[in-house]
């Protein structure tokens, strides 16, 4: 199993029902109910009804348009933006720490955050301003190795920093747009 990263637009609104309600931010990311787990043995034996099965409702699979998926590209991304694999200061670390968590809400490897429009546009100017040439010198197969960087194969096939590349560029268009319309992000590895 991967871990791979994504990033997904949201309106203020939808970022705040979201921050208000957590359970809700499974339900909107991959249309599976957050419910609360069955009483145990001894709670039933007292009386303890499980949760009571939710409304059906329909889950909407949201536009391409407003995900952005890093793959296996997120934590190297991250360590030649902070030059740290770890948190980083921001706006450079937002792909890995920053922001507000939404509750318990996991969707494999952490729990999901939410960046405000202004964290948003703060990380999008940070990331617009550093181009191919300025990425590549800061590509160091060996560096990112002794890192422990994931996913650990850096500098093995030589055509690493091409496939970096190609994630950043759409890093930043999807930042730029994220920024244009004052929306803000939900950050989750899964």
């Amino acid at each position: 199993m991967s871990m791979v990263l994504e990033l997904r637009r949201v309106s203020p609104d939808v970022a705040g029902t979201l921050v208000a309600d957590p359970d809700e931010a499974m339900w909107f990311l991959t249309g599976v109910d957050a419910s609360p787990p069955d009483p145990g043995f001894v709670a039933r034996l007292f009386g303890a009804k499980p949760p009571p099965a939710s409304p059906s409702r329909t889950w909407v699979e949201p536009d391409a348009s407003t995900v952005a998926y890093l793959d296996k590209a997120w934590h190297a991304i991250h360590f030649l933006l902070a030059g740290d694999a770890g948190a980083g200061d921001l706006p450079a670390g937002y792909l890995v720490h920053g922001g507000q968590e939404l509750g318990e809400v996991d969707l494999g490897y952490g729990p999901v955050r939410v960046l405000t429009p202004m964290q948003t546009r703060e990380f999008a100017d940070h990331v617009e301003r550093i181009g191919e040439s300025e990425l590549e010198e800061r590509y160091d197969p060996e560096a990112l190795q002794a890192a422990d960087v994931y996913p650990g194969s850096w500098g093995r096939d030589g055509d690493e920093f091409q496939y970096l590349w190609g994630h950043f560029e759409r890093l930043q268009s999807f930042l730029r747009e994220a920024r244009e319309e004052g929306q803000a992000l939900l950050v989750y590895l899964s």
